[in-house]
């Protein structure tokens, strides 16, 4: 997980080649630390048995979803912007939670490689919400997610299984609306920037 975050840090600084990415070292840097901390995760846990109860699901969800947003703040906070910690935080948790609240003021004028990493945050909060209800609902008994809810002692056979199969497929819908999205505002005008911005950000409401 934190690896797949440290490659979404990459994407504005090879997006936009470098050129319109003023903060790129900071990008790169955030990205080699969320990396490191994911290779050091992958490591510690290789070949061990995965035996996944739902309550060790629950607690696991809920604090990757605060490591996410805290981590996700590196770039905020490393940048030249030079906001706090504190902002750089509620900047990047208002960007996976999708509410659209900032501390910055002018983003017009905003640096583009920040600019789109709010973008790609909201994105990654949209697919992550509905992950999280898809981790959680089974929990609680709810509606349809009762096929997912079974004995402690069948989760990592059964249940697991189904709950990748629904994540891919998910995605996979997540993806094509969010390119759709991305392609009727560029061909209605907006710069291919814009568009890409506003596509991920709206996507994700």
């Amino acid at each position: 997980m934190f690896v797949l975050l440290s490659i979404f840090m990459t994407l504005p600084v090879f997006l936009l080649l470098g050129s319109a990415a003023p903060n790129a070292v900071s990008f790169i840097e955030s990205a080699a630390l969320v990396f490191g901390l994911g290779g050091l995760g992958i490591i510690s846990t290789y070949r061990r048995p995965r035996d996944l109860k739902p309550r060790f699901m629950f607690v696991l969800t809920v604090s990757s979803w605060f490591l996410i947003a805290l981590l996700s703040a590196l770039p905020f906070f490393l940048s030249d912007v030079g906001i706090s910690l504190a902002d750089a935080f509620f900047e990047s948790t208002s960007g996976i939670t999708t509410t659209g609240a900032t501390v910055f003021s002018g983003l017009d004028t905003m640096d583009k490689d920040l600019l789109l990493w709010r973008s790609i945050l909201h994105w990654i909060g949209g697919i992550g919400i509905i992950g999280m209800f898809v981790a959680v609902l089974p929990f609680l008994r709810v509606g349809g997610m009762r096929l997912f809810a079974t004995e402690s002692s069948e989760w990592t056979d059964k249940a697991l299984p189904r709950m990748k199969t629904l994540s891919r497929g998910l995605l996979l819908v997540y993806f094509t609306f969010s390119t759709t999205a991305v392609l009727t505002y560029w061909l209605s005008g907006m710069t291919l920037f814009d568009a890409f911005n506003h596509g991920l950000s709206s996507i994700s409401t």
